[in-house]
């Protein structure tokens, strides 16, 4: 006997989302500045799961004393981007999604003011809007070289010399501004 067909109904199953997790970095392109320096940071923000979406994820920052902003420098991946600035100098820039062992990176340039001195910590804030008690925190510094001011001196052994004498000078060399390179 043949069986007659049925039709089974079937039910499409959602995929299961898979949930991603965020990984933060932060890069300066140099590490020993001085005044007048211009400095670019990279916060980088990576999804670690492969095949899973984080979205909405917000990369900040608030400069430290001693840096300055410049301005029209941010680039979220390479392209030209318009931070939200808050009251209290922080900056912050939304990636509306990074796909799985995929990363975003935010760049921005400084340029070291007279005021900074000795090592200026400048920490980012990474945060997952799943996981906001959770914010990544990664932070790079950056040593001032305060440049010095030298005074010098001559002396020498004898005041009187003739033809023949040996005569001995000493030249004094000192940096007069403490903490200082020069």
């Amino acid at each position: 006997p043949v069986e007659p067909e049925v039709e089974v109904p079937v039910t499409p199953k959602e995929p299961e989302e898979i949930e991603g997790r965020l990984v933060a970095e932060k890069h300066v392109s140099q590490t020993i500045v001085k005044a007048n320096d211009v400095v670019e940071y990279k916060i980088i923000a990576k999804n670690v799961v492969e095949n899973s979406v984080l979205k909405n994820v917000t990369l900040s920052d608030k400069l430290p004393k001693g840096l300055e902003l410049m301005a029209d420098s941010f680039k979220l991946n390479g392209k030209s981007v318009s931070p939200k600035m808050d009251a209290d100098g922080r900056f912050t820039v939304t990636a509306s999604e990074i796909k799985g062992l995929s990363e975003v990176a935010l760049t921005f340039s400084v340029r070291v003011t007279d005021q900074a001195v000795g090592e200026i910590k400048n920490i980012a804030r990474v945060i997952d809007p799943e996981y906001p008690e959770e914010p990544k925190e990664p932070e790079v510094p950056v040593i001032v070289e305060t440049p010095g001011k030298i005074e010098s001196s001559k002396e020498v052994d004898k005041s009187l010399v003739r033809p023949g004498d040996t005569v001995v000078y000493t030249i004094a060399v000192k940096n007069t501004v403490e903490n200082s390179v020069s």
